[in-house]
Formats: C-alpha cells, structure tokens, sequence
C-alpha cells in the first residue's frame, strides 16, 4: 500500500539523508501504511526530540534542490516551516515540524515505497487523529479515525493514551466539539457525495457515543 503521488514517495526517500532522519506523520503515513482510501498532497515529517528546525530545515531544501525539486518557503517559525515543493506539474506541500521533548514512542521501522523510513504506528495515527479533533473540523479526520479503526485500531487504548501525548485531550471535550459539527458543511468541504455524508454522520453519532462512554 502506498497511495502516495511519485513527488511524496520521492521526498520521502530523499530525506532519509537528513541528520536525523524524520518521522513521517499524518495523513500521508496514513495512506502510505494503514488505508488508502483518499489521496492527500501534503506531507507532514516531524523530527524528535528537537527544539527548533534551525539545523535539519536548511537540510531538506538542499536535497530538495540537488534532486531538481523547485521549492518556496509559505510559513516559518523556529518549530514549523511549510514548504511548497514542485517538480514538473505535480505540488507537494511539506510541512516540518520540530517535537521537542521526549521522543514519541509510538513509531515504527516501516518501508514506504521500497525505502525504510520512521513512521507512526497505527495506534500513533489514530491518537493523533483523535488529537487533531480538537483544534479543527475536518471530514478527513473523521474519516480517518474510522478507517483506522476498521483496519485494526483500538479506540479505547488510544482514548486511554491520548491525554499521555496531549495533556489537553479530554473525551467529553472532543464528544462536545463533535456534536456540534455542521455535517452539510463539512461534507461540502470536503467533497462527499450525500451517501459519504450519511455515513459520516452515523459514524460522527457512533463515535460521540463511545468517546461519552468512555468517561
């Protein structure tokens, strides 16, 4: 599995020259591990434990360089730098993110597009994911977290875990803030067709169910 564009596999496996390497994250480690039931254009890669991107950001720019890859810089803080990487007609948007701290433990050695890299394991994706519901109303988040779970993931494990990696994580809170999504528009913003939505929304109701639940 690894429903990753040409240009992601290839940043991917270019950036395993960085000292150190990163940790591949989010939607893209998704994808290219668990389910490849969307596609994506980012590509989120973390270095740990790391205070600032002072050292590996000026890394990946000259890899992207010497590999041909046109690169611009859209966002920059000491601990985030965005990047619009292109070659050719295809765009990838990089994100790099520094994680102070103790190194997370819920990664693993996996191989993404033919190359070893570091990437979270399914019950990382799904904590972070859970996470991500409470600073923003995405429909690929939600769909995620079910994909996740329909692929092997154990909600309560993650629930239990969730408040170890975020201390502001809070099931009742999450529960609230899902309740009080607009469905119809979430569903426009992210594409679905009325069937997608309708099952979303079940799964939206199911899950504010077991996050209640849980407490």
């Amino acid at each position: 599995m690894a429903a990753l564009t040409t240009l992601q596999l290839r940043i991917v496996a270019l950036v395993q020259s960085v000292e150190p390497a990163p940790l591949l994250f989010g939607g893209a480690a998704i994808l290219a591990l668990y389910s490849d039931h969307r596609l994506t254009r980012d590509l989120d890669l973390q270095w740990q434990p790391c205070d600032d991107l002072s050292q590996v950001a000026p890394q990946v720019q000259r890899v992207l360089t010497a590999a041909g890859i046109t690169w611009a810089v859209i966002q920059r803080s000491p601990t985030f730098v965005r990047l619009r990487a292109a070659l050719h007609d295809e765009v990838v948007l990089l994100d790099l993110v520094a994680h102070p701290g103790s190194a997370r433990t819920d990664t693993c050695r996996a191989m993404i597009g033919g190359v070893p890299c570091l990437a979270l394991t399914l019950q990382g994706a799904l904590m972070d994911k859970l996470g991500a519901l409470l600073s923003r109303q995405e429909g690929r988040d939600l769909d995620d977290i079910a994909h996740l779970l329909a692929v092997g993931g154990d909600l309560a494990a993650a629930l239990a875990a969730a408040p170890n990696q975020d201390a502001g994580f809070s099931c009742m809170t999450v529960a609230w803030l899902l309740r009080g999504w607009r469905m119809e528009a979430v569903a426009l913003a992210s594409g679905w067709s009325p069937a997608k939505m309708a099952e979303m929304t079940l799964f939206r109701d199911q899950l504010v169910e077991r996050l209640a639940a849980s407490v």
